[in-house]
Order: C-alpha cells, then structure tokens, then sequence
C-alpha cells in the first residue's frame, strides 16, 4: 500500500483516538472530582494545587483511556470508510486487508508502547505524589472533613468520629478517635468536646479536646490504661517525623520493588499473590490496546450502519465486556482460584485469538462467525 494511502489510514484513525482520548480523560477527571469533592472544595484550594492533582492523576487516567481510545478510533475509521463503500473500492483496487493491517498495527503498538511505559514506570510514581499532595489538601481543609456521625479516615493513623458539630461556633462534642499511628501505643479517645485551630503557616490543625479519657491497650490484650484529662491537643498534619509520607501502599511500589518483594521469602502466601497480581495487571493491562485495535478494524468494516452512533456502541461494548473478563480473571485469582499469570491474560488470550480469527475471515470475505467445516457438517443433517 502507497504512502498516499498510508497516510490516509493514518489520519482516519488518528482523529477519533484523539476525540476519544480527550473525551474519555474529562469522563473521568470528572469522576475524580466527584470523589474528592470534600477536598476540593473547601474553599482554601488554590488553582496551583488542583492542578497538581490533576497532573499526578493523568497517568492513571491515560492508563485506561488509551486502550479504549485506540479502539474507537480504529472501530470508527473503519466503520466509517464501510459505510462510504471505501472499502469495496480498495479492495476492487488490488488493496487487500492484509494490506490494510500496516497503518493499524503502527496505532495500536504506538499506544502499546506508551501505555506499557506509563503502567511500568510513571504510574506508580504518580500514584505516591498524588497521595501526598492530597495529603496536604487534607491538612489545610480540616474543618470541612470532620462531619457530624460519620467516620472519618483522611488523616494517617487516624479514624474519627463526631456526634455533633455546632453550626454556629463549630465545636465539636462528644469526640471518639482511634489512634494507630504508633503500633506499639495504639490507644482510644473519648472526649465531651473539641475545636479545632489552625497552626501557624497554615502546617495543620490543632485538635483541642476536652473532658476524656484515654485507653490504652496492649498488643497482648492483657493490660489496659485509662488516663483522665481536662485538656488534651492533638496534632493533625505538620511535619512528621521522617520527611512524610512513605511508599505504604502495593500500587505505590516500582516495579523493581515489586519484583524483588515476589522474590523474597519473607512474605506470606497472601501478599505474594497481591504483589504478582499487581506486577502481572501492570504488563497485561497495556496489551488491550494491541488486542482491542486489532479486534476493532475487521468489526468496522462488517458493521452497516447509516450512522456512527451505533458504532460508538458497539466499540463501547468490545471494551465493556473486554474489561469485565479481566475483572472476573483477576478475581478468581485474587481468591486462589487461578494462577495470577492466566487470570491477569486470560482476556488477552481470548481477544487475541478473536481478532486473528476476525482478520482472516475479513481478508476471505467471509462473514465474521462463518466457518465453512462447520457450514458443511450442518448442510450434511
């Protein structure tokens, strides 16, 4: 095939990957917002700090938008050169669908490639740094996370729980905290009331409780403390000891980390099947955009439709069931059901034998599901 046509391939493509790409990025910066809205909207976050966010969540965002934009934007190239009979004339020109599969494999190894690089190496990164800058938010919008008769678990090593907030003044009464964030004193606190006051600098909150009790129990559960106080301050954000925030979390960790965690026998059977889960979805995950692109053209090109809209559909749910599958494989591996390895590429496997199967009906002008072994053992009856 010409460079001509190349190129025309290419720019069909190319213009619905990005729409979709843009489109899908909105959809779930949306969702994000949603979520954190608490934080977000307190009321002292600057735009300098919003945007950080979103700039540590894009990589989480690209990571799923990617694949599914590639598919849409194979699905409705060809779709729409179906529709347009392009196709038919290409094919009456001596360009054959083996032909065809050259500007299609340059798209969806260009996103396998940056989407295995953004899984591999980016995203782990920009899961901690968004931890901390939410971390930060948290410190500065206090007041607006701690709500009456809901558990509130934002600040590290803390859970708590307040029965009333006086709309007015704003002080809390009848306070309960859990803290856990030295393991070795974990304790409980009950206080009548509490007010909560800003540091200097705008590094935290102080929790100023009053009329409680502290319980302390040990880790045998042998011996308990109670301590009775009038006042008591507790210390949410400011600087903590260490330099802040650590790598907790397993999608926190490198991929490095994560092999050489695998690799250790210090672990329990349960950690090591989360970690290779993890290590096995960060490699697999990215192959759905080789997958889908591939399983996207020959459906394009069956499908007759007037307008593009059931197209869209139709890509939607190549993707929702795609998704579903490696769901269900992960959580039968999660369980210990399956090894890791099959329930993390058992949605590859099953997509990637579809599209080899589709490309060669495609290029026999056959129908999609039309198998002449089997058309003949049925005309035999």
């Amino acid at each position: 095939m010409g460079k001509i046509l190349w190129k025309y391939f290419l720019k069909e493509m190319l213009g619905p990957f990005l729409v979709s790409l843009v489109v899908l990025i909105l959809v779930l910066l949306l969702g994000k917002v949603m979520k954190l809205s608490d934080v977000l909207f307190s009321g002292g976050v600057t735009l300098a700090a919003f945007s950080r966010i979103v700039y540590f969540a894009l990589p989480y965002f690209l990571l799923y938008a990617i694949p599914m934009a590639t598919l849409l934007g194979v699905h409705l190239a060809f779709l729409r050169m179906a529709n347009d009979r392009e196709i038919i004339a290409l094919k009456a020109s001596g360009v054959g669908c083996g032909k065809m599969i050259g500007p299609v494999l340059v798209v969806v190894i260009s996103a396998y490639l940056l989407t295995t690089y953004i899984s591999l190496f980016v995203l782990p990164d920009s899961y901690f740094r968004m931890r901390q800058s939410l971390y930060e938010l948290i410190q500065k919008s206090g007041k607006v996370l701690l709500k009456e008769r809901v558990f509130v678990d934002q600040f590290p090593g803390l859970l708590f729980y307040v029965n009333h907030i006086d709309p007015e003044t704003k002080r809390l009464e009848k306070v309960l905290i859990q803290d856990n964030r030295t393991p070795e004193a974990r304790c409980t606190i009950f206080a009548k009331s509490g007010e909560l006051v800003p540091l200097k600098n705008d590094s935290g909150y102080v929790l100023q409780l009053g009329n409680g009790v502290i319980t302390r129990i040990n880790d045998s559960m042998d011996t308990a403390q109670n301590i009775n106080f009038e006042r008591y301050e507790l210390v949410l954000g400011g600087k903590r000891k260490g330099g802040g925030l650590t790598r907790s979390k397993a999608k926190e960790l490198t991929t490095r980390q994560l092999i050489e965690r695998i690799r250790s026998r210090k672990i329990d059977k349960k950690r090591s099947i989360k970690y290779r889960l993890l290590l096995h979805k960060r490699i697999a995950f990215p192959v759905s955009c080789l997958v889908l692109g591939l399983i996207a053209a020959p459906l394009g090109m069956k499908v007759r439709e007037d307008t593009r809209v059931p197209g869209l559909a139709s890509g939607l749910a190549i993707f929702l069931v795609y998704y579903v599958t490696l769901t269900a494989g992960q959580n039968l591996s999660e369980v210990g059901i399956i090894p890791p390895a099959i329930g993390l590429w058992f949605a590859n496997l099953v997509f990637g034998v579809l599209a080899i199967f589709f490309w060669v009906q495609i290029s026999r002008d056959r129908g999609m599901l039309e198998i002449p072994l089997l058309k003949r053992l049925f005309s035999m009856k």
